[in-house]
């Protein structure tokens, strides 16, 4: 047994291994999230892929599980799964913890938070300076994390306003299941339009494969691969890849797009209405499968492609139905390290702005500590920990202040300065300067995020 340390009251807390897999399974799908009448069936079968399938980034161990003897049973456990991201180009490692679950006769006893520690030391030794996790509304801020990473935001519509095949002519494009042998093309599709968003998840060929065929088909994050191809005679050329589709499996009543790319040169106006009907025939092949799922009646479809995407400019009218983004949980243990980290993003948005070739400093208080940049003739230069309050000041003044973790919605782009300086009091711009070069250096940019699950 892989064992971490012994709790009070007799409890183990040690790694959890592929001999786990179904008291796992049982313990998150009819324990936790679900009940032994009405299992999560999707949240068990993911739990068995990561403990007994291949899977590019997660090994055994990946689990903490926290064991009672007595009656012999696990009663808390949580997993960690690697990944690597992209900060405006510059690559990230990143350790999403998830499937955090306690029985609740075991509630309020510090198990989450000895287990969250410990996942924090396992992604720290992977050389990942950022976690993220989904969950419970305010819960995990009391593990270091702030909802400051956007998340979300799609537009849809109605069933009835797919619009038809006009009458004697041939669909111009297809969309089609896609294979491992497809995984090339998608890989490069992606690179490109991850331009769009300050943060995003890189998918190599051997990452899309996992996508297209690794995961069980009851997953909760598995996902329908597909490739848009073009269907007439000319250009592009019959047969040509153009495009990927990407949507779970559907599961109800409204089927929902979670990625959408067409090669540069290829319209989306032309495109995406044969988009819509393969959409359509989808939704309509839909049965329920319990009386909880619906009707059966497939009545809508969202783009769930984060608050901007080419799409909602081909379809302005069409796309009526919104949903808002909203923030996930980030965690970013040593600020300065990051900030270094990303000096090559800093100097170009410098580069580009009226603080072209700044030298000087700029201090940021986040209360009870804070950062100073050093920066010369629009390098930076050094970005160091600095506390709040300095005998003499002789770090330089206060630049701006951040009140607890608010800083890190400023750096990961989902709040502009001014929405911060709206929505907390105490957040405050000392100088012009800084402003001018906070402005500058932390625009508010969109996101979409496709975690690795």
């Amino acid at each position: 047994m892989d064992e971490i340390e012994r709790l009070d009251g007799g409890l183990v807390l040690r790694r959890g291994t592929a001999a786990d897999a179904d008291e796992l399974a049982a313990f998150y799908g009819a324990a936790v999230f679900g009940t032994p009448d009405r299992p999560d069936r999707h949240l068990a079968a993911w739990t068995r892929d990561l403990l007994t399938r291949s899977h590019p980034t997660f090994a055994d161990g990946g689990f903490t599980v926290v064991h009672d003897p007595d009656p012999g049973r696990i009663v808390s456990a949580l997993c960690l799964i690697p990944q690597t991201w992209s900060y405006a180009g510059v690559r990230v490692g990143v350790g999403r913890v998830e499937l955090v679950g306690t029985l609740p006769a075991y509630r309020r006893r510090g198990l989450i938070r000895r287990q969250m520690a410990e996942a924090h030391r396992w992604s720290a030794a992977l050389g990942h300076p950022v976690q993220i996790i989904t969950g419970i509304a305010n819960f995990y801020r009391r593990f270091g994390y702030e909802q400051a990473l956007p998340m979300g935001g799609a537009r849809g519509g109605l069933r009835q306003q797919i619009p038809a095949l006009p009458a004697g002519h041939a669909e111009p494009f297809r969309v089609r299941p896609a294979t491992a042998a497809d995984a090339p093309f998608l890989a490069d599709l992606e690179e490109g339009a991850r331009r769009r968003s300050l943060l995003s998840v890189p998918r190599d060929a051997a990452l899309w494969r996992y996508e297209i065929e690794g995961r069980n088909a009851e997953h909760a994050f598995r996902r329908v691969v597909c490739v848009v191809e073009a269907a007439g005679a000319v250009a592009p050329p019959e047969g040509a890849r153009v495009g990927a589709l990407v949507h779970p499996p559907v599961r109800g009543p409204t089927v929902r797009v979670t990625t959408y790319e067409l090669l540069p040169g290829v319209s989306w106006l032309e495109a995406t209405p044969s988009v819509l009907r393969y959409l359509k025939a989808q939704g309509d092949a839909w049965a329920p499968a319990t009386p909880e799922d619906g009707d059966g009646r497939f009545d809508r479809f969202l783009f769930a492609l984060g608050p901007e995407h080419p799409v909602y400019r081909a379809l302005p009218d069409t796309l009526g139905a919104t949903e808002g983004p909203h923030l996930q949980y980030v965690r970013i243990a040593d600020v300065p390290a990051f900030l270094r980290r990303l000096g090559s993003v800093l100097e170009q948005r410098l580069l580009a702005s009226v603080a072209v070739g700044f030298t000087g400093r700029l201090r940021l208080s986040f209360y009870r500590d804070g950062v100073l940049l050093h920066f010369r003739e629009g390098r930076l230069t050094g970005a160091e920990p600095c506390p709040h309050h300095v005998p003499g000041e002789e770090a330089g003044p206060i630049g701006a202040a951040f009140p607890d973790l608010s800083f890190l919605q400023l750096l990961c782009g989902a709040r502009s300065l001014d929405e911060l300086e709206h929505a907390f009091a105490d957040c405050r711009v000392r100088t012009e300067e800084a402003r001018v070069l906070l402005h500058a250096l932390f625009p508010k940019l969109p996101s979409l995020i496709w975690a690795m699950s």
